[in-house]
């Protein structure tokens, strides 16, 4: 199912929330109806949170079926409701903010060419799949310039043929380019998704919702 939506007049939802299969991850004090919405579209429950005090959920965590990486500036209260669903993570790297800077699905996970090679190994046994470094179109905050699910995948419109290629056997799903909110090439920023379902900011035109779902597979 597909939702459009906005958090509080932000359309740029990827920033503020996240989604596997098992769970979704949101700003807190959004409206019930949001909620609820979020809910439908996803099939799973929803997990009102902050981290570090912020409502960078999106930004600063993510995810797949097995393992959770958040950044060190996350409170253990505020990360608690987390280990209900996943083993957490807290990444120490300097570039910590991990839904950022980690693409990741249950077959895959592609982080931050500058990650530690300590933290790059942290990373891939919690969240149990190989994890290479990378970018997508140049940019190395791979998770905010895509969006994978179990089911396929979004990527900067700009991405070349060898990155789009090497995507689709990191995450065992094809790709596609694309855009979201009115042209902007970072999907990831603009949408959150599972194999269920997506919600995406409500500034996507037509065409960039008829994308998004044939590339996740939600058609």
């Amino acid at each position: 199912m597909i939702k459009l939506l906005d958090f509080h007049s932000n359309p740029f939802l990827g920033i503020l929330g996240m989604a596997t299969d098992s769970f979704a991850a949101v700003q807190k004090g959004l409206p019930d109806e949001i909620i609820d919405s979020i809910e439908k579209a996803l099939n799973v429950p929803v997990i009102e949170m902050e981290i570090g005090g912020s409502k960078l959920v999106g930004a600063m965590l993510a995810a797949n079926s097995n393992g959770a990486v958040v950044s060190y500036l996350a409170e253990d209260e505020e990360i608690e409701p987390l280990r209900d669903y996943v083993n957490v993570l807290i990444l120490g790297d300097k570039y910590n903010a991990a839904g950022n800077n980690i693409l990741v699905n249950d077959r895959g996970a592609l982080i931050h060419p500058k990650i530690s090679k300590i933290w790059m190994k942290r990373i891939e046994d919690v969240l149990g799949v190989p994890v290479e470094k990378g970018t997508v179109a140049d940019i190395p905050t791979v998770g905010s310039a895509a969006i994978v699910t179990n089911e396929g995948g979004l990527a900067h419109p700009e991405v070349d043929d060898i990155e789009l290629d090497d995507l689709k056997n990191i995450f065992g799903v094809p790709f596609q380019r694309g855009t979201a909110n009115y042209g902007s090439g970072f999907v990831g920023a603009c949408v959150i998704a599972n194999s269920r379902g997506a919600v995406i900011g409500n500034m996507s035109t037509n065409i960039e919702i008829s994308r998004i779902e044939d590339a996740l597979s939600l058609l």
